[in-house]
């Protein structure tokens, strides 16, 4: 019970630290509050996004009044609520011993705890997704209908979420299959069998088989909105510019990191046993094994690119196994060394938590990293500079032009403290070009390069911007061409420009007018 406690209350403990700095936290936070102003039920409404993360934070948004404290909110408490289907999915899989040990690593791991307090979509779709794992291997042990009709409805509500999903829909799908050889053998249709296929189908197969009959009837492709992810995907995944080699072993590094060394041996090892076991721990081996596999793919093909968040799937599946991991070691041991080797795993799990936590409010080259996986999920290092410089010397009056520096503009601006719709109060530049310039070679064309000087222009004489957030790797460079260093006062336009601070990206120059 003190796990489920620990696993409920940890979360909590860091939202007020924590600074949502989660993924496309803030973009899903600006869609919804934009949606909300002219609410439309269009399936294709956001785009590649998948639409259901979006009403359930625009219904918490009318009760809260801001979308982003809606976003983090619903986080919380589907996040909190995960921790208990997550032991129930343990246990039905393995055993109340086995899902405590779980249930432990799962509450200390920083993943789960950071996307507990962020407006993105990872906690929401992870509780889905492991309610509907959960139901489903109680169907396997009660053979009840109901359970696998509400496996069917919880799954296709995560595949409404994020497409991940969809993978573990497709491998449960196979599972109920069941063996290849077999399929064009008379006998081996039975009524049950059929049934099940049909109640899983119309269930899990909901959401998926709705929105590729929308893309087909709107576009002529029902995949057409899983090739234009993997298409922005292989537009603004050009920033990650790293070898196959690291990209291949990004996500392995992230588990060991995000779960600990001694979990992720024990997750492994309980993989490892459960070959041997009874079925349904079989049919677990299989749909955690599948999933690493196409993940695995796509990370190779470019079809996802290396981001820590995107390890939380994975990193969820294998953490119900390394319970089991666990106590099947501890069973090969005298009573005193098992309680040891239990001792050892709380003493890793907080131990890792820490370290993870200390090392990302660090200033080496690697603190940036650890942000990422940090249950704080911290700005940056180049944003944190130019948060803590600029945040207490800007005035509300004030506006402030930010360069689109890896597409993180809007980050910028709500890292200075400018309200999530920020209006006049900022020219964001990451808004106004096309999403292909975001650290891409393609070269930005001249009438682009003509309209946004021109409304750079304009806006500058409009509103007298006080500070201009500059990188010498972003966008502003071709019609705002200040120097790479901070030096001198230059005179652009007409404009005073002096450098006020720099870090190893942004520079934050104050603008004087004649």
């Amino acid at each position: 019970m003190w796990i489920l406690f620990c696993g409920a209350v940890l979360p909590a403990l860091f939202y007020a630290f924590a600074q949502n700095n989660g993924g496309d936290a803030f973009t899903r936070a600006a869609i919804t509050a934009k949606w909300l102003e002219n609410p439309t039920w269009q399936l294709d409404a956001f785009g590649a996004y998948l639409p259901l993360h979006f009403w359930l934070m625009a219904g918490m948004t009318l009760i809260t009044g801001d979308a982003i404290t809606a976003g983090r909110l619903l986080s919380l408490i589907l996040g909190v609520a995960s921790v208990f289907v997550f032991w129930w999915l343990a246990h039905e899989v393995y055993d109340s011993v086995a899902a405590n040990v779980s249930t432990l690593v799962f509450s200390l791991y920083s993943l789960h705890i950071a996307y507990c307090n962020a407006s993105a979509a990872e906690s929401p779709y992870l509780l889905f997704l492991l309610t509907g794992l959960a139901c489903f291997f109680t169907y396997k042990r009660t053979s009840y209908l109901g359970w696998l009709a509400s496996s069917g409805i919880s799954l296709t509500l995560a595949a409404a979420i994020r497409y991940e999903a969809w993978v573990i829909i497709f491998a449960v799908g196979l599972v109920l299959i069941g063996s290849p050889s077999k399929l064009f053998r008379p006998e081996f249709w039975g009524i049950r069998r059929s049934l099940q296929l049909a109640v899983f189908g119309a269930t899990a197969g909901a959401w998926p088989v709705l929105f590729m009959l929308f893309a087909w009837r709107k576009y002529r492709d029902p995949l057409y909105f899983v090739t234009m992810q993997k298409t922005w995907v292989a537009e603004i995944g050009s920033f990650a510019h790293h070898s196959l080699f690291y990209i291949l072993a990004f996500f392995p590094g992230v588990l060991v990191l995000t779960l600990s060394p001694l979990a992720l041996g024990a997750a492994l090892y309980g993989l490892w046993l459960s070959r041997d076991e009874p079925s349904y721990r079989k049919v677990y081996l299989f749909i955690v094994l599948g999933f690493g596999a196409i993940q695995l793919y796509q990370l190779a093909s470019g079809g996802t690119w290396p981001a820590a968040r995107f390890t939380i799937t994975l990193g969820t599946l294998l953490a119900v196994t390394s319970g089991f991991g666990i106590e099947q070691f501890s069973t090969r041991l005298s009573q005193r060394a098992a309680k040891g080797v239990y001792v050892a795993l709380f003493l890793t799990l907080m131990f890792n938590l820490g370290g993870i936590i200390i090392l990302s409010r660090g200033h080496s080259r690697f603190a940036d990293k650890f942000r990422s996986i940090s249950p704080f999920l911290q700005f940056p290092r180049r944003i944190e500079g130019v948060r803590k410089y600029l945040q207490p010397r800007l005035k509300p009056s004030e506006s402030v032009v930010i360069d689109n520096y890896n597409c993180e503009s809007n980050i910028v601006a709500a890292a200075i403290g400018l309200p999530l719709f920020s209006g006049q109060r900022a020219f964001l530049a990451a808004a106004r070009i096309h999403s292909y310039t975001c650290e891409s070679t393609t070269p930005l064309s001249a009438a682009i390069i003509r309209q946004d000087a021109e409304d750079l222009r304009l806006y500058t004489e409009k509103l007298r911007p006080k500070y201009v957030i500059y990188s010498d790797s972003g966008t502003l460079k071709p019609y705002l061409p200040l120097s790479a260093s901070c030096g001198p006062e230059e005179f652009v336009h007409g404009m005073k420009f002096r450098c006020v601070f720099q870090d190893d990206i942004y520079s934050v120059y104050e603008v004087s007018y004649p």
